[in-house]
């Protein structure tokens, strides 16, 4: 990637290399391919990297994906439609407690990947039954046989557990929100939903469904207000919760003091939503820790005091974090401590001076909260906001143009590099010329004869038919205007394979057309792999 450098700025391109068990690092790895863009491009199409000899095959078939504008359209739908699951992962590995938001980032993950559902099933887009051969599959693998051997193993495992499932005649995915995917589901979309739903029962349990009602953040509030109402197994689970938090009263459940204050919690959560009662007081809910989502530390200091239930329970379910995020970057500290010349200080002593290093980093980052949590300042990324759904994270300062990539794709156009045996340019039907208009209308090729050279398009509405020459093409320079008066301009080119066919293969088609190059001997081997994208031919002409 040395010669990155002319095209990056004078700087390396650095890729990232995702981890197999890492959901993040590929979402970061991709993003950081999608700003690298323009110098990617830049770099395999420059005269040096035409020179190079003997790449490895997965080199070349990079390549040929950096050139390919469909590729970096399909990394563009995929960030987009699964950054509110990034941002719900990097909630889960905070060491704030979160636990109130869990369920509403949950419920808007879940919305924003239905508002993407036409992007991840457009089969032209997100192909479905994609394959590749064992050699490119090899040639592409990193992992030591071993890992390979466990994969193996789990996917037939997979494949066995999951052969009930694909017997039955309708398959779905259906829970609170309604059927999600069915059998008719085409794209990724179907197996991206899975993969969320797989996982989603493990994060709405009765804990984060109690913590959620009891958000004092706004948004949160509206929300839950309307998640719980007639929602009788939500409702439920969070009467378990609070039986559970109660329990400490022994004799409670003999006397019925327990179901009492059941009663009593679901009175005054309505007053919370509703700011009734003790709750009618505008000033508590004007505190910086209602704006800023910190529902514990409010309930500690309103809640708590004014009600005789709900604020105890409050303050205990909304003060729980949400993963092992605090304790991986504790030993991420560690390690941090106890390297190179003092890998070998003692356990007492590293965890004094852990314990140092991480009370500061704490600070640090305490320090930082603080500044950005002043009035008039919201937290970024803490409350969800229409960026959220737009996705655009500050590329376009790397020269990403997201309006080329929000555009819809267009069906992909299959262009046969060659004369077809059904092509009879002697046939003077009309069914054969519109074939054959169909065919090479609309495409373009550079005239090489010409000073400068002209781009020409091949007109989508005439032919020309010539004596013991049959059909020709109808070329229109960039100055036609097609109003009778400067027919003139039109120049005729021949249907054969050393002319018209070779001129429009070699020429780099527009992007909006979406041509993919099919040469003859693919068509006789049948192989598709090999297919060149129609915009990213290896002799292009700007």
């Amino acid at each position: 990637m040395n010669e990155s450098k002319s095209h990056n700025n004078g700087r390396t391109v650095g890729l990232l290399r995702s981890a197999e068990t890492r959901f993040a690092s590929f979402f970061l790895a991709m993003q950081r391919a999608l700003r690298c863009r323009r110098a990617l491009e830049s770099t395999v199409h420059s005269a040096k990297w035409t020179e190079m000899k003997q790449l490895k095959p997965f080199i070349v078939r990079s390549a040929d994906d950096v050139k390919d504008p469909t590729f970096w359209k399909r990394i563009f739908v995929v960030l987009r439609a699964l950054f509110p699951i990034l941002k719900l992962l990097r909630l889960a590995d905070s060491n704030k407690a979160n636990m109130d938001k869990v369920c509403f980032y949950v419920n808007r993950a879940r919305i924003h990947l239905i508002k993407s559902k036409e992007d991840l099933m457009d089969e032209e887009l997100m192909p479905s039954n994609y394959s590749i051969s064992k050699e490119t599959e090899q040639d592409a693998t990193y992992d030591s046989d071993s890992e390979c051997d466990e994969e193996e193993e789990s996917a037939e495992l997979a494949n066995i557990i999951t052969v009930d499932e694909e017997d039955l005649d309708v398959y779905e995915v259906d829970d609170e929100w309604g059927t999600l995917v069915t059998d008719e589901s085409k794209g990724i979309f179907k197996d991206v939903v899975e993969c969320f739903s797989k996982r989603t029962p493990k994060m709405l349990h009765d804990f984060a469904w109690t913590a959620f009602v009891c958000s004092v953040r706004p948004d949160i509030v509206a929300d839950a207000k309307v998640r719980i109402d007639g929602n009788g197994p939500v409702r439920n689970m969070i009467e378990d919760c609070v039986r559970r938090l109660l329990s400490d009263d022994v004799d409670g459940e003999l006397d019925g003091t327990i179901d009492r204050k059941v009663d009593l919690f679901w009175d005054e959560l309505n007053q919370f939503h509703n700011r009734t009662g003790p709750f009618n007081r505008p000033s508590w809910f004007n505190s910086m820790d209602c704006i800023n989502g910190n529902s514990a530390v409010w309930h500690n200091k309103y809640s708590r005091n004014h009600t005789e239930v709900f604020g105890k329970i409050a303050c205990r379910v909304t003060s729980k974090i949400t993963g092992s995020g605090g304790a991986e970057r504790g030993w991420s500290d560690n390690k941090e401590v106890k390297s190179g010349k003092r890998s070998h200080i003692t356990t007492d002593k590293l965890k004094k001076q852990g314990l140092l290093f991480t009370s500061a980093n704490i600070r640090r980052a305490q320090i930082k909260r603080d500044e950005l949590e002043k009035a008039g300042s919201n937290v970024p990324g803490d409350v969800w906001d229409c960026e959220d759904e737009q996705f655009s994270l500050s590329l376009e300062k790397w020269g990403v143009d997201l309006e080329e990539l929000k555009k819809p794709l267009g069906p992909r156009r299959l262009f046969k590099c060659w004369v077809e045996d059904w092509e009879d340019v002697f046939d003077k039907g009309d069914v054969m010329r519109t074939k054959l208009l169909a065919k090479y209308g609309g495409l373009v090729f550079d005239d090489c004869d010409a000073e400068p050279m002209v781009r020409m398009r091949v007109s989508s509405t005439k032919l020309k038919y010539i004596r013991r020459g049959g059909w020709y093409a109808v070329a229109e320079p960039p100055e036609y205007i097609g109003d009778g008066s400067d027919e003139d301009l039109l120049e005729s080119i021949a249907i054969t394979d050393d002319v018209l066919i070779e001129l429009i293969k070699s020429t780099k088609q527009p992007d909006e057309l979406n041509v993919v190059f099919q040469h003859k001997e693919q068509e006789e081997g049948g192989e598709e792999d090999g297919i060149n994208e129609g915009n990213s031919s290896d002799s292009e002409s700007e």
